[in-house]
């Protein structure tokens, strides 16, 4: 983890590039290969090689933007944009536990969080959302319960 510091604002990229999920595809044929292949033939090199990353890198990446302490913010609009046009559910999750560290240095994925919270309803955006900017997501709630004659 010392390279991330090292590296400083350029380890982003990567660190961004490791919260994605892979293509369907390749989901597809190393799920095949992990569940197909006789023991005697297995490799998780050879499975992380289909998948086209490891699968859990994006931990690394949650570690990494920890790391990266207040140099993380430039990452947020990528992080926002990824919010709002990724079509998986798996890379939404992975960038919003990669926010979560940001606190109030996330404020530009506010927006996006926004949309989402109101679209889905979704509590783990709006306890997000919280964490960014107290009272933000509990706003977005009791609209919601106000509009649909909740408590």
């Amino acid at each position: 983890m010392r390279a991330v510091r090292a590296i400083g604002t350029n380890a982003l990229p990567h660190l961004i590039k490791w919260t994605l999920d892979p293509p369907a595809w390749r989901r597809s044929l190393a799920k095949a290969y992990w569940s197909g292949c006789p023991k005697f033939l297995y490799s998780d090199a050879v499975g992380n090689w289909i998948y086209g990353e490891d699968p859990n890198k994006f931990a690394v990446a949650i570690v990494g933007f920890q790391i990266m302490g207040p140099d993380e913010i430039y990452a947020a609009p990528e992080l926002a944009r990824l919010l709002k046009e990724s079509d998986s559910d798996i890379t939404r999750i992975h960038v919003y536990a990669c926010l979560q560290p940001f606190k109030s240095r996330a404020r530009a994925a506010l927006p996006v969080l926004r949309d989402i919270a109101r679209q889905h309803f979704s509590y783990p955006v709006m306890d997000l959302m919280n964490e960014i900017e107290p009272g933000s997501g509990d706003q977005i709630r009791t609209n919601f319960w106000k509009q649909h004659g909740g408590g």
